[in-house]
Protein backbone atom coordinates (compact mmCIF):
# COMPACT_ATOMS: atom_id res chain seq x y z
CA UNK A 1 0.00 0.00 0.00
CA UNK A 2 1.86 3.26 -0.82
CA UNK A 3 0.30 5.81 1.72
CA UNK A 4 2.19 8.59 0.08
CA UNK A 5 0.99 8.03 -3.08
CA UNK A 6 -2.89 8.03 -2.20
CA UNK A 7 -2.62 10.61 -0.14
CA UNK A 8 -1.35 12.93 -2.90
CA UNK A 9 -3.73 11.48 -5.26
CA UNK A 10 -6.77 12.23 -3.05
CA UNK A 11 -5.15 15.79 -1.95
CA UNK A 12 -4.35 16.74 -5.62
CA UNK A 13 -8.28 15.57 -6.85
CA UNK A 14 -10.08 17.89 -4.11
CA UNK A 15 -7.70 20.44 -4.85
CA UNK A 16 -8.92 20.61 -8.73
CA UNK A 17 -12.32 20.48 -7.87
CA UNK A 18 -12.19 23.67 -6.40
CA UNK A 19 -13.39 26.53 -9.13
CA UNK A 20 -10.42 28.94 -10.30
CA UNK A 21 -12.30 31.87 -11.40
CA UNK A 22 -14.46 32.21 -7.54
CA UNK A 23 -10.66 32.13 -5.99
CA UNK A 24 -9.64 35.17 -8.47
CA UNK A 25 -13.15 37.10 -7.61
CA UNK A 26 -12.70 36.45 -4.05
CA UNK A 27 -9.15 37.43 -3.96
CA UNK A 28 -9.92 40.60 -5.58
CA UNK A 29 -12.04 41.76 -2.65
CA UNK A 30 -11.71 39.82 0.50
CA UNK A 31 -7.55 38.20 -0.13
CA UNK A 32 -6.90 38.20 3.52
CA UNK A 33 -9.89 36.39 4.54
CA UNK A 34 -9.63 33.77 1.45
CA UNK A 35 -6.11 33.31 2.18
CA UNK A 36 -6.80 32.45 6.00
CA UNK A 37 -9.95 30.38 5.14
CA UNK A 38 -7.97 28.17 2.80
CA UNK A 39 -4.98 27.88 4.87
CA UNK A 40 -7.57 26.40 7.48
CA UNK A 41 -9.85 24.26 4.99
CA UNK A 42 -6.30 22.88 3.75
CA UNK A 43 -4.91 22.07 6.94
CA UNK A 44 -8.43 20.68 8.01
CA UNK A 45 -7.91 18.27 4.86
CA UNK A 46 -4.30 17.26 5.65
CA UNK A 47 -5.14 16.22 8.91
CA UNK A 48 -8.46 14.40 8.27
CA UNK A 49 -6.78 12.43 5.44
CA UNK A 50 -4.09 11.61 7.86
CA UNK A 51 -6.15 10.12 10.51
CA UNK A 52 -8.68 8.53 7.88
CA UNK A 53 -5.43 6.85 5.98
CA UNK A 54 -4.13 6.11 9.29
CA UNK A 55 -7.50 4.35 10.49
CA UNK A 56 -7.13 1.76 7.68
CA UNK A 57 -3.99 0.51 9.34
CA UNK A 58 -3.86 -1.30 12.93
CA UNK A 59 -0.67 0.08 14.31
CA UNK A 60 0.66 -0.93 17.58
CA UNK A 61 0.89 1.58 20.37
CA UNK A 62 3.51 3.72 21.45
CA UNK A 63 4.42 7.16 23.45
CA UNK A 64 3.33 9.87 22.33
CA UNK A 65 5.34 11.82 19.13
CA UNK A 66 5.67 15.20 18.62
CA UNK A 67 4.87 17.06 15.28
CA UNK A 68 7.30 16.85 12.34
CA UNK A 69 10.10 15.11 14.74
CA UNK A 70 8.15 12.11 16.45
CA UNK A 71 9.79 10.21 18.89
CA UNK A 72 13.20 11.41 18.39
CA UNK A 73 13.49 13.82 21.40
CA UNK A 74 12.88 11.09 23.77
CA UNK A 75 15.66 8.26 22.48
CA UNK A 76 18.87 10.43 23.99
CA UNK A 77 21.93 8.59 23.85
CA UNK A 78 20.29 5.40 25.66
CA UNK A 79 17.94 4.40 23.51
CA UNK A 80 17.71 0.96 24.31
CA UNK A 81 16.79 2.10 27.98
CA UNK A 82 14.15 4.28 26.75
CA UNK A 83 12.82 1.50 24.68
CA UNK A 84 12.94 -1.48 27.20
CA UNK A 85 10.79 1.02 29.71
CA UNK A 86 8.70 1.90 27.07
CA UNK A 87 8.12 -1.52 26.19
CA UNK A 88 6.65 -2.16 29.49
CA UNK A 89 3.76 0.11 29.01
CA UNK A 90 2.95 -0.68 25.40
CA UNK A 91 3.69 -4.62 25.18
CA UNK A 92 6.35 -6.54 23.14
CA UNK A 93 5.71 -4.37 20.03
CA UNK A 94 5.26 -0.97 20.22
CA UNK A 95 5.53 1.82 17.37
CA UNK A 96 7.21 4.94 17.20
CA UNK A 97 7.79 7.45 14.83
CA UNK A 98 11.41 9.37 13.91
CA UNK A 99 10.40 12.42 11.48
CA UNK A 100 8.91 10.54 8.56
CA UNK A 101 10.10 7.37 9.27
CA UNK A 102 7.88 4.49 11.68
CA UNK A 103 9.61 2.18 13.86
CA UNK A 104 8.32 -0.72 15.14
CA UNK A 105 9.86 -2.26 18.29
CA UNK A 106 10.31 -5.79 19.55
CA UNK A 107 11.12 -6.24 22.82
CA UNK A 108 10.07 -9.86 23.29
CA UNK A 109 11.87 -13.30 22.33
CA UNK A 110 8.45 -14.42 20.71
CA UNK A 111 7.83 -11.24 18.41
CA UNK A 112 11.69 -11.26 17.73
CA UNK A 113 11.67 -14.21 16.45
CA UNK A 114 8.37 -13.79 14.16
CA UNK A 115 10.20 -10.87 12.66
CA UNK A 116 13.60 -11.82 12.40
CA UNK A 117 13.06 -15.75 11.39
CA UNK A 118 9.23 -16.17 10.28
CA UNK A 119 9.17 -13.42 8.29
CA UNK A 120 13.21 -13.15 7.76
CA UNK A 121 12.69 -12.43 3.91
CA UNK A 122 10.28 -9.99 4.17
CA UNK A 123 11.81 -7.44 7.12
CA UNK A 124 15.30 -8.20 5.11
CA UNK A 125 15.56 -4.72 3.61
CA UNK A 126 18.01 -2.02 5.06
CA UNK A 127 18.10 1.46 6.23
CA UNK A 128 19.64 4.41 4.74
CA UNK A 129 21.71 7.16 6.35
CA UNK A 130 24.47 9.64 5.61
CA UNK A 131 27.05 7.61 7.41
CA UNK A 132 25.90 3.97 6.10
CA UNK A 133 25.97 5.00 2.61
CA UNK A 134 29.65 6.82 3.09
CA UNK A 135 31.01 4.26 4.99
CA UNK A 136 29.80 1.08 3.29
CA UNK A 137 30.76 2.84 -0.28
CA UNK A 138 26.61 2.46 -0.98
CA UNK A 139 25.35 -0.86 0.76
CA UNK A 140 29.04 -2.81 -0.87
CA UNK A 141 29.32 -4.43 2.79
CA UNK A 142 27.52 -7.61 4.25
CA UNK A 143 25.76 -5.44 7.17
CA UNK A 144 24.28 -2.90 4.90
CA UNK A 145 23.72 -4.80 1.69
CA UNK A 146 19.84 -5.10 0.57
CA UNK A 147 18.50 -8.28 0.37
CA UNK A 148 19.12 -9.50 -3.30
CA UNK A 149 21.65 -11.30 -5.80
CA UNK A 150 24.99 -9.14 -4.41
CA UNK A 151 23.82 -9.80 -0.64
CA UNK A 152 23.65 -13.40 -1.15
CA UNK A 153 26.69 -13.85 -3.13
CA UNK A 154 28.55 -12.15 -0.19
CA UNK A 155 26.93 -14.28 2.28
CA UNK A 156 27.84 -17.45 0.40
CA UNK A 157 30.98 -16.67 0.11
CA UNK A 158 31.36 -15.67 4.31
CA UNK A 159 29.82 -19.17 4.55
CA UNK A 160 32.00 -21.69 2.35
CA UNK A 161 34.66 -19.49 2.69
CA UNK A 162 35.71 -17.23 5.59
CA UNK A 163 34.02 -18.25 8.93
CA UNK A 164 34.09 -21.77 7.96
CA UNK A 165 35.76 -23.99 10.96
CA UNK A 166 38.82 -25.06 8.89
CA UNK A 167 39.66 -21.10 8.50
CA UNK A 168 38.94 -19.76 11.72
CA UNK A 169 41.22 -22.94 13.16
CA UNK A 170 44.10 -21.95 11.06
CA UNK A 171 44.31 -18.48 13.03
CA UNK A 172 44.50 -20.49 16.79
CA UNK A 173 48.42 -19.69 16.67
CA UNK A 174 47.95 -15.83 15.97
CA UNK A 175 44.85 -15.77 18.75
CA UNK A 176 47.20 -17.43 21.06
CA UNK A 177 50.09 -15.26 20.46
CA UNK A 178 47.92 -11.67 21.19
CA UNK A 179 46.44 -13.91 24.72
CA UNK A 180 50.02 -14.55 25.70
CA UNK A 181 50.95 -11.16 25.10
CA UNK A 182 48.38 -9.50 27.04
CA UNK A 183 49.07 -11.97 29.79
CA UNK A 184 52.68 -10.58 29.63
CA UNK A 185 51.84 -7.09 29.71
CA UNK A 186 49.38 -7.64 32.62
CA UNK A 187 52.32 -9.24 34.90
CA UNK A 188 54.61 -6.66 33.66
CA UNK A 189 52.28 -3.47 34.81
CA UNK A 190 51.82 -5.54 38.19
CA UNK A 191 55.48 -6.13 38.60
CA UNK A 192 56.34 -2.27 38.45
CA UNK A 193 53.52 -1.50 40.18
CA UNK A 194 51.49 0.02 37.58
CA UNK A 195 47.87 0.30 36.88
CA UNK A 196 46.61 -2.17 35.26
CA UNK A 197 43.75 -0.40 32.82
CA UNK A 198 42.06 -3.79 31.64
CA UNK A 199 39.68 -2.03 29.12
CA UNK A 200 42.93 -0.64 27.15
CA UNK A 201 44.34 -4.59 27.70
CA UNK A 202 41.16 -5.76 25.89
CA UNK A 203 40.63 -3.42 23.72
CA UNK A 204 44.12 -3.84 21.81
CA UNK A 205 43.76 -8.01 22.27
CA UNK A 206 40.47 -7.65 20.23
CA UNK A 207 41.59 -5.16 17.65
CA UNK A 208 44.86 -7.29 17.01
CA UNK A 209 42.70 -10.43 16.81
CA UNK A 210 40.74 -9.12 14.11
CA UNK A 211 43.53 -7.04 12.04
CA UNK A 212 46.25 -10.19 11.81
CA UNK A 213 42.57 -12.56 10.83
CA UNK A 214 41.81 -9.27 7.93
CA UNK A 215 45.16 -8.26 6.80
CA UNK A 216 47.86 -10.28 8.80
CA UNK A 217 49.12 -7.62 10.53
CA UNK A 218 49.35 -6.09 14.54
CA UNK A 219 48.72 -2.36 15.12
CA UNK A 220 48.68 -2.40 19.16
CA UNK A 221 51.67 -3.08 21.44
CA UNK A 222 55.45 -2.50 21.88
CA UNK A 223 56.53 -5.20 18.59
CA UNK A 224 54.09 -3.47 15.87
CA UNK A 225 54.94 -3.07 12.40
CA UNK A 226 55.02 -0.90 10.13
CA UNK A 227 54.45 2.24 13.39
CA UNK A 228 53.71 4.84 11.10
CA UNK A 229 50.54 3.03 9.93
CA UNK A 230 50.00 1.44 12.64
CA UNK A 231 49.36 5.09 14.64
CA UNK A 232 47.30 6.14 11.34
CA UNK A 233 45.31 2.64 11.97
CA UNK A 234 44.44 3.88 15.38
CA UNK A 235 43.76 7.31 14.57
CA UNK A 236 40.94 6.16 12.45
CA UNK A 237 39.37 2.98 14.39
CA UNK A 238 38.80 5.63 17.51
CA UNK A 239 36.50 8.03 14.95
CA UNK A 240 35.09 5.18 12.93
CA UNK A 241 32.69 3.41 15.23
CA UNK A 242 30.80 6.19 15.79
CA UNK A 243 30.82 8.20 12.60
CA UNK A 244 29.98 4.67 10.38
CA UNK A 245 26.31 4.64 12.94
CA UNK A 246 25.58 8.16 13.52
CA UNK A 247 22.45 9.33 12.36
CA UNK A 248 21.48 12.69 11.62
CA UNK A 249 17.72 14.56 11.77
CA UNK A 250 18.44 15.18 8.41
CA UNK A 251 18.12 11.36 7.77
CA UNK A 252 14.93 11.08 9.63
CA UNK A 253 13.34 14.41 8.16
CA UNK A 254 14.47 14.90 4.38
CA UNK A 255 13.74 18.64 4.34
CA UNK A 256 16.27 19.06 7.25
CA UNK A 257 19.18 17.23 5.45
CA UNK A 258 20.75 20.71 5.44
CA UNK A 259 21.17 20.09 9.33
CA UNK A 260 24.50 17.48 8.56
CA UNK A 261 26.54 20.10 6.66
CA UNK A 262 25.66 23.57 8.98
CA UNK A 263 27.12 21.12 11.78
CA UNK A 264 29.94 19.97 10.24
CA UNK A 265 29.51 16.45 10.19
CA UNK A 266 29.32 15.47 6.84
CA UNK A 267 32.69 17.10 6.58
CA UNK A 268 34.12 14.96 9.83
CA UNK A 269 32.48 12.08 7.95
CA UNK A 270 33.87 12.58 4.37
CA UNK A 271 37.37 13.69 6.06
CA UNK A 272 37.38 9.79 8.02
CA UNK A 273 36.27 8.36 5.18
CA UNK A 274 39.04 9.60 3.03
CA UNK A 275 41.60 8.44 5.42
CA UNK A 276 40.20 4.90 5.70
CA UNK A 277 39.58 4.74 1.65
CA UNK A 278 43.34 5.87 0.97
CA UNK A 279 44.59 3.10 3.79
CA UNK A 280 42.63 0.49 3.29
CA UNK A 281 43.54 0.82 -0.55
CA UNK A 282 47.63 0.85 0.35
CA UNK A 283 46.79 -2.32 2.26
CA UNK A 284 45.04 -3.66 -0.99
CA UNK A 285 48.23 -2.62 -3.74
CA UNK A 286 50.74 -3.93 -0.94
CA UNK A 287 48.52 -7.42 -1.00
CA UNK A 288 48.09 -7.26 -5.10
CA UNK A 289 52.02 -6.64 -5.21
CA UNK A 290 53.13 -9.72 -3.11
CA UNK A 291 50.61 -11.53 -4.88
CA UNK A 292 52.47 -11.53 -8.21
CA UNK A 293 56.12 -11.67 -6.55
CA UNK A 294 54.62 -15.06 -4.55
CA UNK A 295 53.83 -16.57 -8.40
CA UNK A 296 57.01 -15.09 -9.18
CA UNK A 297 58.96 -16.80 -6.84
CA UNK A 298 56.51 -19.64 -6.29
CA UNK A 299 56.06 -18.51 -2.43
CA UNK A 300 53.71 -19.55 -0.14
CA UNK A 301 51.84 -16.86 1.30
CA UNK A 302 50.13 -16.92 4.83
CA UNK A 303 46.44 -16.63 3.58
CA UNK A 304 44.11 -13.69 5.94
CA UNK A 305 40.25 -13.12 4.90
CA UNK A 306 41.53 -9.91 2.70
CA UNK A 307 43.49 -12.47 -0.02
CA UNK A 308 40.18 -15.09 0.28
CA UNK A 309 38.00 -12.22 -0.33
CA UNK A 310 40.41 -10.74 -3.45
CA UNK A 311 40.19 -14.61 -5.04
CA UNK A 312 36.58 -14.81 -5.12
CA UNK A 313 34.94 -13.86 -8.19
CA UNK A 314 32.38 -11.26 -9.06
CA UNK A 315 28.66 -11.54 -8.67
CA UNK A 316 28.18 -12.26 -11.97
CA UNK A 317 31.49 -14.59 -12.20
CA UNK A 318 33.13 -12.66 -14.46
CA UNK A 319 36.74 -11.10 -12.72
CA UNK A 320 37.46 -10.87 -8.70
CA UNK A 321 35.06 -8.33 -6.19
CA UNK A 322 35.88 -4.83 -6.77
CA UNK A 323 38.06 -2.84 -4.40
CA UNK A 324 34.90 -1.23 -2.93
CA UNK A 325 33.42 -4.03 -1.91
CA UNK A 326 36.66 -5.40 0.05
CA UNK A 327 36.98 -2.15 2.14
CA UNK A 328 33.47 -2.29 2.73
CA UNK A 329 33.80 -5.77 3.79
CA UNK A 330 36.63 -4.43 6.03
CA UNK A 331 35.30 -1.87 7.63
CA UNK A 332 32.61 -4.08 8.21
CA UNK A 333 34.35 -6.70 10.49
CA UNK A 334 36.57 -3.19 12.13
CA UNK A 335 33.31 -1.98 13.70
CA UNK A 336 31.54 -5.25 14.39
CA UNK A 337 34.61 -7.66 15.84
CA UNK A 338 36.33 -5.20 18.09
CA UNK A 339 34.81 -2.94 20.74
CA UNK A 340 31.83 -5.86 20.85
CA UNK A 341 34.03 -8.13 21.58
CA UNK A 342 36.34 -5.94 24.61
CA UNK A 343 33.37 -4.69 26.21
CA UNK A 344 31.59 -8.41 26.88
CA UNK A 345 34.88 -9.50 28.34
CA UNK A 346 35.44 -6.20 30.51
CA UNK A 347 31.36 -7.08 31.91
CA UNK A 348 32.14 -10.20 32.31
CA UNK A 349 35.25 -9.64 34.64
CA UNK A 350 33.79 -7.36 36.09
CA UNK A 351 30.75 -9.31 36.88
CA UNK A 352 33.04 -11.61 38.35
CA UNK A 353 34.93 -9.80 40.60
CA UNK A 354 31.70 -8.30 41.93
CA UNK A 355 30.96 -12.37 42.94
CA UNK A 356 33.70 -14.13 44.07
CA UNK A 357 31.94 -17.51 44.40
CA UNK A 358 30.40 -17.49 40.95
CA UNK A 359 34.38 -17.07 39.87
CA UNK A 360 35.46 -20.20 42.31
CA UNK A 361 33.07 -21.61 40.91
CA UNK A 362 34.09 -21.12 37.22
CA UNK A 363 37.81 -21.31 38.26
CA UNK A 364 37.24 -25.03 39.40
CA UNK A 365 35.77 -26.19 36.66
CA UNK A 366 38.55 -24.91 34.17
CA UNK A 367 41.04 -26.41 36.78
CA UNK A 368 39.17 -29.85 36.80
CA UNK A 369 38.57 -29.94 32.79
CA UNK A 370 41.87 -28.05 31.33
CA UNK A 371 44.09 -28.28 34.10
CA UNK A 372 47.01 -25.77 35.47
CA UNK A 373 49.65 -26.60 32.46
CA UNK A 374 48.14 -24.68 29.58
CA UNK A 375 45.23 -22.13 28.73
CA UNK A 376 41.77 -22.58 27.27
CA UNK A 377 41.37 -23.80 23.58
CA UNK A 378 37.98 -23.29 21.64
CA UNK A 379 37.95 -27.26 21.73
CA UNK A 380 37.47 -27.25 25.90
CA UNK A 381 34.48 -24.86 25.14
CA UNK A 382 32.07 -27.98 24.92
CA UNK A 383 33.09 -29.33 28.10
CA UNK A 384 32.81 -26.12 30.18
CA UNK A 385 28.93 -25.57 30.93
CA UNK A 386 29.54 -22.85 33.72
CA UNK A 387 31.57 -20.81 31.55
CA UNK A 388 29.15 -20.90 28.69
CA UNK A 389 26.55 -19.92 31.35
CA UNK A 390 28.19 -17.35 32.50
CA UNK A 391 29.29 -15.70 29.06
CA UNK A 392 25.21 -16.06 27.87
CA UNK A 393 24.08 -14.12 31.76
CA UNK A 394 26.74 -11.51 30.94
CA UNK A 395 25.20 -11.01 27.27
CA UNK A 396 22.27 -11.05 28.22
CA UNK A 397 22.60 -8.45 30.96
CA UNK A 398 24.85 -6.31 29.27
CA UNK A 399 24.54 -6.82 25.11
CA UNK A 400 26.93 -5.60 23.35
CA UNK A 401 24.28 -3.97 21.04
CA UNK A 402 21.37 -3.66 22.80
CA UNK A 403 19.62 -2.79 19.44
CA UNK A 404 19.87 -5.02 16.36
CA UNK A 405 20.66 -3.94 13.02
CA UNK A 406 18.05 -1.88 11.86
CA UNK A 407 15.34 -4.12 9.03
CA UNK A 408 12.78 -2.40 6.75
CA UNK A 409 9.88 -4.47 5.60
CA UNK A 410 10.18 -5.20 1.73
CA UNK A 411 6.71 -5.77 1.42
CA UNK A 412 2.82 -4.62 3.13
CA UNK A 413 2.64 -7.64 6.11
CA UNK A 414 1.11 -7.98 9.34
CA UNK A 415 2.67 -9.22 12.45
CA UNK A 416 1.26 -9.59 15.80
CA UNK A 417 -2.36 -8.80 14.45
CA UNK A 418 -0.98 -5.73 13.24
CA UNK A 419 -0.21 -3.98 9.93
CA UNK A 420 2.86 -2.95 8.40
CA UNK A 421 4.01 -1.22 4.81
CA UNK A 422 6.41 -1.55 3.11
CA UNK A 423 9.68 0.86 3.57
CA UNK A 424 7.46 2.97 5.67
CA UNK A 425 8.29 1.01 9.07
CA UNK A 426 11.11 -0.38 10.83
CA UNK A 427 11.87 -3.24 13.21
CA UNK A 428 14.35 -2.32 15.80
CA UNK A 429 14.81 -5.76 18.18
CA UNK A 430 15.26 -4.17 21.59
CA UNK A 431 17.45 -6.83 22.99
CA UNK A 432 16.91 -7.01 26.87
CA UNK A 433 14.26 -9.64 27.57
CA UNK A 434 14.90 -9.20 31.47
Amino acid sequence: MDVGGKFGQSFVGRISAINLSTLEWAFGRHGDIVVALVGIVTGLMFVLLFVTQRKKLRLPQGPRSLPIIGNIHQLGNNAHTFLWKEAKKYGPIMYLRLGSEGLVVASSAEVALEFLKVQDKVWAGRESSTGMDMFTYNHLDIVGAPYGPYWLHLRKICTMELFTTKRLESFRPPRTDEFNQMIKSIMDDVEQGKIVDLAVKLGHVAMNNITRMLLNKRFYGLDASAQHQAYKFQELTSDLPNLATTRSMGDFVPWLKWVIIVSGLKSRMMKVKARADVLLQEFLEVKKNRKIINVKNDDVHYEDFVDVLMAQPAQDGTGHLSDNSIKAVILDMLVAGTDTVSITLEWAIAELLCHPHCAKELQAELDEVVGKDRIVTESDIPNLPYLNAVLKEVLRLYPPLPLNVTHVALEDTTVGGFDFVAGCLQVSVAQIFV
